[in-house]
């Protein structure tokens, strides 16, 4: 979609927070990882993403911090 700057060649981010909302009433997870890892997959597999980065932060479950988060990446990423 970047190189072709055409709205048919990129993913419908409404659809995807659509589908993630619906999957997320559905599950629970204890942990930010295993959350990141299931809205990762949804994304490559449902929407057809070669590559992915996800963050996940939950705000002040540590008295002195903030926040805590996760990022990863999965799939191959274009050069």
């Amino acid at each position: 979609a970047g190189a072709s700057d055409n709205l048919t060649d990129t993913i419908d981010y409404d659809k995807v927070v659509s589908t993630l909302r619906e999957s997320l009433m559905q599950q629970h997870f204890l942990l930010l990882e295993a959350l990141a890892e299931h809205i990762a997959h949804v994304i490559r597999q449902d929407f057809g993403a070669p590559w992915v980065r996800v963050s996940v932060t939950k705000l002040g479950i540590l008295h002195e911090v903030g926040r805590v988060g996760v990022t990863i990446e999965r799939g191959l990423r274009a050069s």
